[in-house]
């Protein structure tokens, strides 16, 4: 038998998000013309957008562009003229400041989480053990299989609870138990969160930033659902980036 490294066990350990990603494509293969496709994050096919996406892959097939995007190694941070593109959509939408030196592409939104966090925490030369911090638990179920170490190196803060009205709650951020310590490489939240549809406000937000900033860690906003692109979010929400700041995005 195969004999796996500590590493090689929390890569193929078996996790939620396995289970859930094996759930949906054995729905979709099922071949159950009456099974309705309620799953969480299966891609919605959208006939005007599938549309755009086949006038795009005709139009590179036409210039010729198709063979560069098929047979030659791209830029490792990404295609510098789709960077440069985004750069100047995010600072015209949102006012920001951005150069392209800002930026880096990924293989999708958890690719960027996995990378990021295992950078910048777990075992250190010097013996310490850096933490990820998420201020406001429950977060996205996902992160938990992200760590190379195990969830050693992730902390949640339990949150405070906001009666809306007799029926319905909103998780917050608990200020007072939120700290930042010595140990902590990096706070990380989604905003909005999955699955529980919960969404930081703007204010709570200001908050967390003036915190991380002062104590000189970096503030990482999964934004995969959020402004100014997907955009699939229901409630007031203005998007937010600094140089203290790591936002990510997903086009999916």
């Amino acid at each position: 038998m195969m004999q796996l490294s500590e590493i090689g066990g929390h890569l193929t350990a078996r996790t939620g998000i396995d289970d859930l990603m094996e759930d949906l494509f054995k729905a979709l293969h099922s071949g159950d013309v009456g099974l309705c496709q309620l799953n969480g994050g299966s891609p919605a096919v959208i006939p005007e957008v599938t549309e755009l996406w086949r006038r795009s892959m005709e139009e590179l097939v036409r210039n010729g562009k198709f063979d560069v995007l098929v047979g030659h190694y791209a830029h490792p941070g990404g295609d510098p003229a789709f960077i440069r593109a985004l750069v100047h959509f995010l600072n015209e939408r949102c006012g920001w400041n951005l150069t392209p030196e800002n930026v880096a592409i990924t293989q999708g939104g958890q690719m960027a989480c996995f990378t990021l966090f295992n950078m910048l925490a777990g075992p250190c030369p010097d013996g310490a053990m850096r933490e990820i911090l998420f201020p406001l638990c429950p977060d996205y179920v996902g992160y938990q299989s992200q760590s190379l170490c195990g969830g050693v190196m992730f902390r949640g803060i339990r949150p405070g609870i906001r009666m809306l009205d007799e029926h319905t709650f909103k998780y917050v951020i608990d200020f007072e138990r939120l700290d930042i310590r010595p140990e902590t490489a990096a706070v990380c939240m989604s905003r909005p969160t999955n699955p529980t549809g919960n969404v930081v406000t703007d204010e709570e937000l200001g908050l967390l930033r003036e915190m991380t900033s002062r104590a000189g860690v970096p503030l990482m906003i999964d934004n995969a659902y959020g402004p100014p692109l997907p955009n699939i979010c229901f409630v007031p929400v203005t998007p937010a980036w600094d140089e203290n700041m790591i936002l990510t995005m997903s086009l999916s």
